[in-house]
């Protein structure tokens, strides 16, 4: 297990005037073992010193990490257990390959100092390298790899040395689409096969959603929401998990008296719409969000006109496996992606429907919820 506990990280830019930027502020989780953890987020939100913090290449400023009964590090204590004393493997964005040592030599390097004999070591390194998917690749030297070569040499090193926790700092984002998506399989696999926790990093939400047991999304230094990826994509309590994992309308409505015991009823350009309510400001300004993919399509109007709408087709896009397009009403648009086998045509008027369970209400932008606008004291 790994506990993090109000952990600070602030870095002093500019000592003549005490200019102080906070990377992080006040994070606490806990990672049961074997659990396979994302930290996702945008460039800059603080997922990448959260890790290096676990690793011990970055002092925190305040707070606690606990290797399950082993405190590697403490501000209260004035405790820091360096990295090399901390047993993780760790795998980078850049591979780190040493390019004049073999792939076995690069996979052995952690074990050099370790009281093995040279057989043990090179029966270590085989194992490993069979089970990465590079048996018979050690005496090839590692720069003439290709790209996800590589990168199974940078894990197969991580895991040489038996951790039980492996930190991935982005380790997908150099390799092309269609490798990504098969080392995402193997990675799944291999962690769970271990039985290793693993801590990863990304800013890729696709690839958090696949891999993830937890995810926690983070925004400027805060945990935004944590939770299974199924339960971020579908129930975001959040307007930024809404908008950042996957794909979100955001319709500007205007809440209506009108209520049930499970729903709120918001009225807009398309309609009423009964929702989830997850709107915190007190005036009736919100918005109504759901995944274009959950916009069901209907040829005329139900005789229930509630959750039903009307829209004129425009931006037909043809994705293959689905269409996507925009349904116009007044000088508002929604998203639609469908697998409909009969296609709309351009200006052709269309009804549609959303279930109410899919449908949740937002702040409206700029309001305390937005992207841009979260409380902090709403994400202690």
């Amino acid at each position: 297990m790994i506990e993090i506990d109000d952990l600070h990280k602030e870095y002093t830019l500019n000592a003549d005037n005490n200019t102080v930027f906070k990377a992080l502020k006040g994070i606490s989780y806990k990672i049961e073992t074997g659990t396979f953890f994302t930290m996702l987020g945008p460039s800059g939100c603080g997922k990448t010193t959260t890790l290096r913090s676990i690793a011990g290449l970055e002092r925190p400023s305040k707070g606690q990490i606990r290797f399950k009964d082993q405190i590697v590090y403490s501000s209260a204590r004035n405790l820091f257990v360096p990295p090399e004393r901390r047993g993780l493997g760790m795998v980078f964005q850049s591979y780190a390959i040493w390019p004049h040592m073999t792939v076995a030599e690069n996979v052995a390097y952690p074990l050099t100092n370790k009281k093995m004999t040279k057989a043990v070591l090179k029966n270590k390194v085989e194992e490993m390298l069979e089970k990465v998917g590079l048996g018979g690749y050690g005496d090839k030297l590692a720069p003439n790899l290709s790209g996800g070569q590589q990168q199974r040499v940078a894990l197969a090193r991580a895991l040489v040395g038996e951790p039980e926790i492996l930190l991935l700092d982005e380790p997908l984002s150099n390799l092309d689409a269609k490798l990504r998506e098969q080392m995402r399989h193997e990675l799944k696999h291999l962690q769970k096969q271990i039985g290793l926790t693993a801590v990863y990093v990304t800013h890729d939400q696709e690839e958090a959603l696949a891999m993830s047991d937890v995810i926690a999304l983070m925004y400027e230094g805060s945990i935004v929401e944590m939770g299974h990826p199924v339960d971020l994509y579908e129930n975001p309590k959040r307007r930024f998990t809404a908008s950042f994992i996957g794909i979100s309308n955001f319709l500007p409505s205007v809440k209506h008296p009108r209520r049930s015991q499970e729903y709120v009823c918001v009225e807009n350009e398309f309609g009423r719409f009964l929702g989830k309510d997850h709107s915190t400001a007190a005036h009736d300004h919100c918005d109504l969000s759901f995944r274009p993919h959950n916009v069901r399509l209907l040829r005329e109007q139900t005789e229930d006109r509630l959750n039903t709408g009307k829209g004129i087709v425009t931006d037909l896009l043809f994705l293959g496996e689905s269409i996507e397009f925009y349904l116009v009403a007044g000088n508002k648009k929604i998203r639609v992606r469908t697998h409909e086998s009969s296609l709309p045509r351009e200006g052709e008027e269309m009804y549609f429907t959303i279930a109410p369970d899919k449908c949740i209400v937002f702040d409206a932008e700029g309001q305390s919820s937005s992207n841009a606008h979260i409380r902090e004291k709403e994400l202690a």
